[in-house]
């Protein structure tokens, strides 16, 4: 048997008319009792959200947690931003260093007192510059190569790493590349 095309349309026609359910019992003053959002109509189907108005289009429901924020990830160009800013251009300042890491990097950096592991050095270099970003959106985390210059043109790099998750965003990691060849002067 083969259906119209109306003939579907034509089904689902009456469940645009049903009244909408009603919402489950929640804490607080029952949704009648309520008052209304300020300024913003409630949706269809949905009670007034106590007063609150919806976040970001999302309706609000007493008892269900509201996370408008989880869908969000670093790209690859805030990354790069933030790792430009971070690193500068002879390394972190303090600020930096307290809020911008991530516990594990502070650990880390317990564990090594006589090292920078944020620069993989023992003093501040010359420069820095950081490469191109990559992004790994199944692994949820980004990373750039960071080159630091240093006097007689030797340079080192290391992998700087950021969750892409991470609120606000944060250096998570930091692995040691190592002296790299010096640039030619060609």
């Amino acid at each position: 048997m083969r259906i119209p095309r109306y003939g579907l349309a034509a089904l689902l026609l009456p469940l645009l008319v049903l009244p909408a359910p009603a919402p489950a019992a929640a804490d607080g003053p029952p949704a009648a009792d309520a008052p209304p959002a300020q300024g913003v109509p409630p949706a269809r189907g949905f009670p007034p959200a106590h007063g609150v108005p919806p976040a970001h289009g999302v309706p609000r429901v007493p008892g269900v947690p509201h996370f408008p924020f989880t869908h969000k990830r670093h790209s690859s160009a805030e990354i790069s931003r933030f790792l430009v800013g971070f690193y500068g251009h002879h390394g972190p300042n303090a600020h930096h260093r307290e809020h911008r890491v991530s516990q594990q990097l502070k650990d880390k950096q317990q564990g090594i007192p006589d090292m920078d592991v944020l620069l993989c050095a023992r003093n501040a270099p010359r420069d820095i510059t950081v490469g191109e970003v990559t992004v790994a959106q199944s692994a949820g985390v980004g990373w750039a190569n960071v080159t630091t210059h240093w006097d007689g043109a030797e340079i080192d790099t290391l992998t700087a790493y950021v969750r892409l998750d991470s609120r606000p965003i944060e250096l998570d990691d930091v692995i040691c590349g190592g002296p790299a060849t010096p640039r030619s002067a060609t």
